[in-house]
C-alpha cells in the first residue's frame, strides 16, 4: 500500500550502495560504500553507527559510536566490538584525521572504507540510528536491564533497568573513565536491547520490533536479510 510504499522509500531511497573500489570517490558528499571479498563465508559484519543528528539527511552530524556487530553462522554466536573514535587513522581524499570525523567528511561510505581499510574487514552493511531514535526503541522495548558502575547519582551500582533517556545518559557519559569505558557502556546498553529481544525469543514478535525499528533507523539491508539474520 501508499504507506508502506512511503517507509520503504525512507528506508532504502537514501541508502549507501556498494560499488566496485575503482568507482569509489573519496571526496563525495555522500561516499559509497567500495565492494570487498567476505573474508569469511561464515562470519558476516554489520556496522552500527549512533549519531547526534536530529536528523540524519539535513545535519551530517557527528558519529559518536561505531561498533561492529560480527555474527557467526557456524557458531551460531554475536560479537559486538567498537572502534575507538578517536583512532588517528588515513582517510582516503582526507589525510591523517580521527576515525569520527569521516561520517561528517563523507558519511558512513567514508567510515565504512576506512574501517575495512585500517582493521582489513569486509563490512558491506550497515545500521545508522540518531540517538534520539534510539530512546524511543528502547522505550518501544520496554527498558533495557545494564550492570551500573557506582558514579550515577541516586542509583547504586548493580543490576538496574533503564529508560531510553537513562540509557542513553549512561552510554554517551563522558565523566566516568575514559572513552574506552564509554564504549563498554554502549555495548553495556546493545547487549540490554539484545537480552530484552531474547526473552520473548518468539520470531512473530521480533517482526512488530523490526518494523518498528525500521522507521528510526538507516541501513542498507533489507527487512528479510535482517529477518534471518534475527532468527
Amino acid at each position: 500500500g501508499g504507506i508502506y510504499g512511503s517507509i520503504w522509500w525512507k528506508f532504502y531511497g537514501d541508502s549507501v550502495g556498494v560499488v566496485s573500489a575503482d568507482k569509489v570517490d573519496p571526496k563525495a558528499k555522500k561516499v559509497k560504500i567500495a565492494k570487498e571479498k567476505r573474508k569469511d563465508k561464515d562470519v558476516y559484519n554489520v556496522l552500527l553507527v549512533g549519531t547526534d543528528s536530529r536528523d540524519p539527511d539535513a545535519d551530517r552530524g557527528r558519529s559518536d559510536s561505531m561498533m561492529m556487530v560480527s555474527f557467526n553462522k557456524k557458531e551460531g554466536k554475536s560479537t559486538a566490538i567498537s572502534f575507538l573514535r578517536d583512532s588517528l587513522v588515513d582517510i582516503d581524499g582526507h589525510g591523517k584525521s580521527r576515525l569520527g570525523h569521516t561520517y561528517a567528511y563523507g558519511g558512513v561510505g567514508l567510515t565504512i572504507n576506512t574501517i575495512n581499510k585500517t582493521y582489513d574487514l569486509d563490512i558491506q552493511n550497515y545500521i545508522t540510528i540518531s540517538f534520539d531514535d534510539l530512546v524511543n526503541v528502547i522505550d518501544e522495548i520496554g527498558g533495557v536491564t545494564v550492570f551500573r558502575e557506582n558514579g550515577m547519582p541516586d542509583i547504586q551500582a548493580g543490576d538496574v533497568t533503564l529508560t531510553g533517556s537513562q540509557a542513553l545518559a549512561h552510554a554517551r557519559n563522558r565523566t566516568l573513565g575514559n572513552d574506552f569505558e564509554r564504549t563498554r557502556r554502549q555495548r553495556s546498553v546493545m547487549y540490554g536491547i539484545y537480552r530484552k529481544i531474547m526473552e520473548k525469543k518468539d520470531p512473530s514478535a521480533l517482526l512488530p520490533l523490526i518494523n518498528y525499528a525500521v522507521n528510526h533507523v538507516r541501513t542498507n539491508m533489507s527487512v528479510s536479510e535482517m529477518y534471518s539474520m534475527a532468527k
